[in-house]
């Protein structure tokens, strides 16, 4: 009963985070400006999702070592770091977009698939979404690992695989209407898509901004220790 109880819990963050817009709507921008297949969406979802659920598993790896409270403030600050880091990636993509790099017409279905700069674009979104961890899912992982190192494992994985399944679901769900996009909309659709992965790393910031302001009320008030993942999450 005690092992269903964390299963439960685990599964219902890691689906419930997932619908956060920053887990799926950079990779649904781009599925719809490039007009990707069903197998580009794939393995965008498996590198970016993989990276994401990783950091987050390696990230609880840690506060078992160091304790929860060090931890939650290295993943604050990595968030935070990754929150620049996909604003910058908008708004160059934007600019690119705006430039005209990013237009390959003389592949009018499947561009992308003599694309040098397709496994870039994917590898550096990978990359920065790995470095937002799912800091609500870290205590679930520690306590059930010290509740047993199988428990631990089981938390871990089912955590892997719904984040990553329901990352899939949403990013192809929000990207049908791309395989409608002409091709001469090209551009236009790829300057949207780096204006709204920007707004998206800026959304970030604004909820970090947020963290730091509760961070700063539970010190006023003596009660960091107690708040410390409250704060965080």
């Amino acid at each position: 009963m005690e092992a269903l109880t964390f299963v439960v819990a685990i599964a219902t963050i890691a689906i419930l985070h997932t619908l956060v817009p920053d887990h799926y709507l950079p990779i649904s921008m781009l599925a719809l400006a490039k007009r990707w297949d069903q197998k580009k969406i794939a393995k965008a979802v498996l590198l970016v999702g993989s990276a994401h659920v990783s950091g987050s598993i390696l990230i609880g790896l840690i506060a078992l070592v160091v304790g929860l409270e060090f931890s939650a403030y290295i993943a604050s600050i990595i968030e935070n770091l990754a929150g620049y880091l996909l604003c910058g990636f908008g708004a160059l993509y934007a600019v690119m977009a705006l430039r005209g790099h990013h237009s390959h017409r003389h592949y009018p279905h499947h561009h992308d698939d003599h694309d040098p700069h397709h496994d870039e674009t994917l590898y550096s979104l990978a990359l920065i979404l790995g470095m937002m961890p799912c800091i609500p899912a870290i205590p679930i992982f520690v306590i059930a690992s010290l509740k047993g190192a199988m428990l631990g494992a089981i938390t871990m994985i089912t955590f892997a695989v719904l984040t990553i399944l329901t990352m899939g679901i949403l990013v192809y769900l929000t990207s049908l209407p791309g395989r409608k996009i002409p091709p001469q909309n090209e551009r236009r659709a790829n300057i949207i898509a780096g204006v709204v992965i920007f707004l998206t790393g800026l959304f970030i910031l604004i909820f970090e901004l947020k963290r730091r302001i509760i961070h700063q009320f539970a010190s006023t008030f003596g009660r960091r220790d107690s708040l410390a993942w409250i704060e965080y999450s």
